[in-house]
């Protein structure tokens, strides 16, 4: 037999070895031993996590109800460095730290090439809120509150741009809504969440922003390798928003729907 016969068994074979020498798999056997799941979340980032008991924001919600299925203790870790930077290798978060990390991640290559991830249970994208009155956004004062790493703020200006509208960046969610209140500017541009959570507060209109501008699924993530953990939350979740306990925890924070169409981007 040649050698170049036998590349295909070879390197099957040198695969199956290499694989016996793989340090194993030990993150489910942790926290049930220890029985705590620990979850990293931002500051403040309404509605996904806030500093609030009651409501806390969706994803501990979510972390909670998938701790109490696996019969283990949530510990809520809140990392200052999450979300500021598009990277989100560089939020500083450690294994010590959490198991999983939530609160505005989006499935994107970036985040896959540092964390592996659950199935998406929300979408998110940028979408604009103002008052009914509103009738077009060219030329507007249009304050900005980034939020998300991961959207596309590159066409996110430029679509600003070509219609003439002023950006006023905001440094949190707090400071666009009292913006939109006081009228410092007409309307403001955030990811989708935190513009139907305003809107569901103050009867505004939410809007979608075009879909060239990007939709992005929100997930959890994890750490690469945890596979046995991220079968069992995986599993936890799905039995989740089959009983309709997810649409449960949606309810509490009174999200305004968001139309599909944006009538004042003309």
């Amino acid at each position: 037999m040649a050698w170049k016969d036998l590349g295909f068994p070879l390197v099957l074979a040198l695969a199956l070895i290499a694989a016996n020498f793989l340090p194993p798999d030990t993150s489910l056997k942790h926290v049930r031993q220890v029985g705590v799941l620990s979850l990293c979340v931002p500051q403040n980032y309404p509605p996904l996590a806030t500093p609030q008991a009651n409501p806390p924001g969706i994803d501990i919600e979510l972390a909670q109800q998938i701790a109490q299925r696996m019969g283990l203790r949530l510990n809520v870790n809140v990392i200052s460095t999450m979300g500021r930077d598009l990277n989100p290798r560089n939020w500083r978060v450690t294994r010590a730290q959490c198991q999983i990390l939530a609160g505005g991640v989006v499935d994107s290559p970036l985040s896959r090439s540092f964390l592996d991830v659950t199935p998406p249970y929300l979408e998110t994208g940028w979408t604009l809120v103002a008052t009914p009155q509103l009738a077009s956004i060219q030329g507007a004062r249009v304050g900005v509150f980034l939020g998300v790493a991961g959207l596309d703020r590159v066409a996110l200006g430029q679509f600003l741009r070509e219609r003439e509208a002023e950006a006023i960046v905001v440094n949190d969610v707090v400071e666009l809504e009292q913006g939109l209140l006081s009228r410092r500017f007409n309307l403001a541009v955030t990811e989708t969440l935190t513009a139907r959570q305003l809107g569901g507060k103050h009867g505004w209109k939410v809007e979608l922003l075009p879909p060239w501008l990007g939709r992005y699924p929100l997930v959890m993530g994890l750490w690469k390798g945890d596979l046995t953990l991220k079968r069992e939350i995986v599993k936890a979740m799905q039995n989740i928003q089959r009983e309709g306990q997810f649409l449960s925890i949606l309810s509490r924070y009174q999200l305004a729907s968001a139309s599909p169409e944006c009538t004042i981007c003309r």
